[in-house]
């Protein structure tokens, strides 16, 4: 473009005036200025010379193209390996604008190499002209038409559908006389009369109304009527007899047309609307259905859980018990543990699908509290730090020992600390490392899970959040699970009002996941964070315990459990039994009781021990843990609901509060 210029420039004298186009260009920065317009205009604007090289071209062409434009300068599109149809159309019209020296016009689609839609543009190819009268470079100005060639084709579109729909309407267009004008009815007889067979004659006055159905006779002609004499509209669905026998429905609406103050007539449709009304009521059929299938499913995802639940639970309990006891061997004890990491697996793989279920339909619950997020990444930490220790992972902590106060679900946060940690943990080979490092942010907490793991491919970054996404079949089969432990953790950030967010370099390159949660403004320490107690032992001496389970197995080893904790323990495994132990005891501290029981519930037995032994503090075993069995066991007085299989170590933390409160309450005050 400067040396097209600069020509133009030459050809002038030197007394033009400053404001003509070549003293522009003469001063200082005109050319670069003009260049610089060129290249923010959206169209694209190139030039060729005579053998079809292009001699310049602005920044659109990159946009168009996708390639730098200095890959046009001095080439022509056929060497540049463009189209070869489209090569040709350029060549046929540029030839002809050099011969002929005026300017033409044409059009093209392209279709851009990722794939997207075709594109479509306009061409205005313009001679530049030298002394001789002849083109001696062209100019093509290339406009983007895409959207407006798809506004064009939408448009006849809507208009051929508008046109398909009005002549394929069974909708008529009728009037009505009132009956002091004769009540004449017109178009509507010879629809009325190919319906239900019915003669133009038999339909005049109220003769209509014989066609239509019983149960709706009446209703039809009140509103009729009532339109008539008070000159409003009608509207109305009701059934009819057509001619073959069955009953189609209607839809009629009329308006009143006033002439002086009086109705000159009434102007309406009407409408076959059968097909209409059966589709609502296939639908009401499918929403039914469909709500009662949901019920149905989330009964049986409570009974399934249930089922699974109640067998893993002297199992996970046994285990946690086994791993203390230090009469055992080295190899054995690693039995046990993999036996405890395995039940947990399942359990968490259970917990996931019911979480998954709240969340979908919208149950998911909080119990939110103040407490010190450091902490409970601490307890997370000392739970996964097996799990690195056994595949020599080096795992590092970054941060202050400062309390991260933050308003939330323990137990919720706690899953979501779980969730990343482990994640990291375990798609990090052996020997890896994996760091955890936080900071504040004025109000705000910020946590970085950083691995040296497998990474992500950055085709799957934008789906690592989704339910049963893992980056692909390889991935679930090296290393297992069902991959929603990410969507149930963005799920439970976003109900805390923070974020999380995924980052790889791509594969083999590690992952960082960054967790972020608005802090609370320290006012001391959260009176439930428990810090620094001293639990006595035993957790339960002198306590009556009555323990309510109808599972052989998981009342054999609870009893074990809470006898060695201290407790005058007594079994019942069943609504009957357990009213007869209720009635033997003097005083009963405490009832840990299942809640799905041969003879009854759980619940229906709290209420009637509570009137012998008032003072009694119940917790709740059961393999019930949808929202509403928490709600409803809370609700009937149960001070804790556990989740079976239970954790040996959340049991004794219940089992330590619940104590403490029996005892304070025993005590009398100063």
């Amino acid at each position: 473009m400067r040396s097209a210029s600069r020509r133009g420039a030459d050809c002038c004298t030197a007394e033009a005036p400053l404001g003509t186009a070549a003293a522009w260009e003469r001063s200082v920065g005109g050319a670069e200025l003009l260049e610089s317009l060129l290249d923010n205009v959206p169209d694209l604007v190139t030039r060729f010379d005579r053998h079809f090289r292009h001699l310049y071209v602005n920044r659109a062409i990159e946009r168009i193209t996708g390639r730098p434009r200095s890959d046009f300068i001095g080439r022509t599109n056929r060497e540049l390996g463009e189209d070869p149809e489209l090569v040709e159309l350029w060549e046929t019209w540029l030839g002809d604008v050099f011969r002929s020296g005026r300017p033409a016009g044409f059009e093209f689609e392209r279709a851009p190499k990722s794939g997207a839609s075709r594109q479509c543009f306009s061409v205005r190819l313009v001679p530049e002209l030298g002394p001789d009268g002849l083109a001696r470079t062209v100019m093509g100005y290339v406009s983007d038409i895409t959207q407006r060639r798809l506004a064009e084709r939408e448009s006849r579109y809507r208009e051929e559908r508008y046109r398909a729909l009005v002549e394929s309407s069974n909708d008529v267009v009728w009037t009505w006389e009132p009956r002091s004008l004769g009540g004449k009815f017109d178009p509507a007889l010879a629809f009325w009369e190919r319906l239900t067979g019915q003669s133009g004659e038999q339909q005049l006055g109220l003769g209509w109304l014989e066609m239509v159905h019983p149960e709706d006779r009446e209703r039809v002609e009140a509103e009729w009527e009532a339109s008539m004499e008070q000159g409003r509209r009608f509207d109305a669905e009701y059934r009819v007899r057509a001619s073959d026998g069955t009953w189609r429905h209607l839809s009629a609406r009329c308006f009143p047309v006033f002439e002086h103050n009086r109705v000159r007539e009434w102007i309406g449709t009407m409408s076959d609307v059968t097909d209409r009304k059966q589709v609502e009521e296939d639908l009401r059929r499918a929403k039914a259905e469909a709500e009662a299938a949901n019920n149905a499913k989330d009964e049986f995802l409570a009974v399934l859980s249930h089922e699974l639940r109640t067998p893993l639970t002297p199992v996970l309990t046994a285990a946690q018990l086994m791993e203390t006891d230090r009469s055992l061997s080295g190899d054995l004890q690693e039995f046990v543990r993999m036996i405890r990491r395995n039940v947990q697996l399942e359990v968490k793989l259970i917990d996931d699908l019911l979480d998954l279920t709240r969340i979908s339909r919208g149950k998911l619950e909080l119990h939110p509290t103040t407490i010190d997020l450091h902490e409970k990444l601490l307890h997370v930490v000392d739970i996964c730090r097996c799990e690195a220790l056994e595949k020599e992972q080096t795992l590092a902590l970054e941060f202050d020992g400062q309390p991260w106060l933050v308003h939330g679900d323990p137990a919720r946060l706690q899953q979501i600390l779980w969730n990343l940690l482990r994640n990291a943990i375990k798609f990090t080979p052996q020997r890896g490392a994996v760091t955890v490092r936080g900071e504040r942010e004025g109000t705000t907490l910020r946590l970085w899970f950083h691995d040296t793991g497998i990474g992500i491919d950055p085709d799957d970054l934008p789906r690592i959040f989704k339910a049963f996404e893992q980056g692909g079949s390889d991935i679930t089969r090296r290393f297992g699970g069902l991959g929603l432990g990410l969507t149930i953790s963005r799920a439970l950030v976003d109900l805390h009002g923070g974020t999380i967010t995924a980052h790889s370099e791509g594969e083999n390159r590690g992952s960082t996941f960054v967790l972020t949660l608005p802090l609370l403004t320290p006012r001391g320490s959260p009176g439930s964070l428990g810090t620094g107690r001293k639990r006595p032992r035993p957790l339960l001496s002198g306590l009556s315990v009555l323990l309510v389970e109808d599972h052989a197995d998981t009342a054999r080893i609870m009893h074990r459990f809470l006898s060695q904790h201290g407790g005058e323990v007594h079994v019942a495994g069943s609504l009957a039994d357990a009213r007869k132990a209720s009635d033997r005891l003097d005083r009963l501290d405490l009832l840990l009781s299942d809640l799905g029981l041969p003879d009854g519930h759980g619940t229906e037995l709290l209420g009637r021990l509570r009137s012998r032994h008032p003072e009694m503090v119940a917790v709740a075993l059961s393999g019930f843990g949808m929202e509403d069995d928490l709600r409803r066991s809370h609700e009937a007085g149960f001070r804790v609901h556990l989740t079976k299989p239970i954790d040996v170590s959340r049991l004794e933390q219940v089992l330590d509060d619940v104590a403490r409160d029996i005892r304070a309450a025993s005590t009398p005050d100063d």
